[in-house]
Protein backbone atom coordinates (compact mmCIF):
# COMPACT_ATOMS: atom_id res chain seq x y z
CA UNK A 1 0.00 0.00 0.00
CA UNK A 2 1.58 3.29 -1.04
CA UNK A 3 1.24 6.49 0.87
CA UNK A 4 -0.73 9.27 -0.69
CA UNK A 5 0.97 12.55 -1.49
CA UNK A 6 -0.84 14.46 1.28
CA UNK A 7 0.16 11.93 3.93
CA UNK A 8 3.81 12.11 2.81
CA UNK A 9 3.66 15.87 2.97
CA UNK A 10 2.22 15.67 6.49
CA UNK A 11 4.97 13.26 7.54
CA UNK A 12 7.69 15.45 6.08
CA UNK A 13 6.20 18.56 7.66
CA UNK A 14 6.17 16.78 11.02
CA UNK A 15 9.81 15.82 10.50
CA UNK A 16 10.70 19.40 9.57
CA UNK A 17 8.95 20.68 12.70
CA UNK A 18 10.99 18.27 14.83
CA UNK A 19 14.20 19.33 13.09
CA UNK A 20 13.32 22.98 13.79
CA UNK A 21 12.76 22.22 17.48
CA UNK A 22 16.08 20.36 17.60
CA UNK A 23 17.90 23.24 15.91
CA UNK A 24 16.45 25.71 18.41
CA UNK A 25 17.63 23.53 21.31
CA UNK A 26 21.11 23.21 19.79
CA UNK A 27 21.37 26.95 19.12
CA UNK A 28 20.35 27.74 22.69
CA UNK A 29 22.91 25.23 24.01
CA UNK A 30 25.56 26.73 21.75
CA UNK A 31 24.79 30.19 23.15
CA UNK A 32 25.06 28.81 26.71
CA UNK A 33 28.48 27.33 25.97
CA UNK A 34 29.68 30.55 24.38
CA UNK A 35 28.56 32.45 27.50
CA UNK A 36 30.41 30.03 29.77
CA UNK A 37 33.57 30.25 27.67
CA UNK A 38 33.39 34.05 27.61
CA UNK A 39 33.00 34.16 31.40
CA UNK A 40 36.04 31.93 31.87
CA UNK A 41 38.08 34.01 29.44
CA UNK A 42 37.14 37.26 31.22
CA UNK A 43 37.98 35.72 34.61
CA UNK A 44 41.39 34.79 33.21
CA UNK A 45 41.93 38.38 32.03
CA UNK A 46 41.58 37.46 28.37
CA UNK A 47 39.43 39.12 25.72
CA UNK A 48 35.83 37.91 25.77
CA UNK A 49 36.00 36.48 22.26
CA UNK A 50 38.58 35.00 19.92
CA UNK A 51 38.02 36.64 16.56
CA UNK A 52 40.29 34.10 14.87
CA UNK A 53 38.03 31.30 16.06
CA UNK A 54 34.89 33.17 14.96
CA UNK A 55 36.40 33.79 11.53
CA UNK A 56 37.22 30.08 11.22
CA UNK A 57 33.65 29.23 12.11
CA UNK A 58 32.27 31.62 9.47
CA UNK A 59 34.58 30.12 6.85
CA UNK A 60 33.54 26.59 7.83
CA UNK A 61 29.85 27.42 7.52
CA UNK A 62 30.47 29.14 4.20
CA UNK A 63 32.44 26.15 2.96
CA UNK A 64 29.66 23.77 3.94
CA UNK A 65 26.62 25.87 3.01
CA UNK A 66 27.81 28.58 0.63
CA UNK A 67 27.28 32.30 1.11
CA UNK A 68 24.07 31.78 3.14
CA UNK A 69 26.15 29.62 5.49
CA UNK A 70 28.38 32.57 6.29
CA UNK A 71 25.31 34.66 7.10
CA UNK A 72 24.01 31.84 9.30
CA UNK A 73 27.32 31.70 11.18
CA UNK A 74 27.16 35.45 11.80
CA UNK A 75 23.61 35.09 13.10
CA UNK A 76 24.73 32.32 15.46
CA UNK A 77 27.50 34.56 16.75
CA UNK A 78 25.00 37.37 17.28
CA UNK A 79 22.54 35.07 19.05
CA UNK A 80 25.27 33.94 21.44
CA UNK A 81 26.21 37.54 22.24
CA UNK A 82 22.61 38.60 22.83
CA UNK A 83 20.74 35.55 24.19
CA UNK A 84 17.03 35.96 24.74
Amino acid sequence: MSLTVPSRVDEWQDELAELDRSLIRMIRRRAELVGEIEALRRAAGLPRTELTRENRMVKEYQSGLGRPGARLALLLIELARHPS
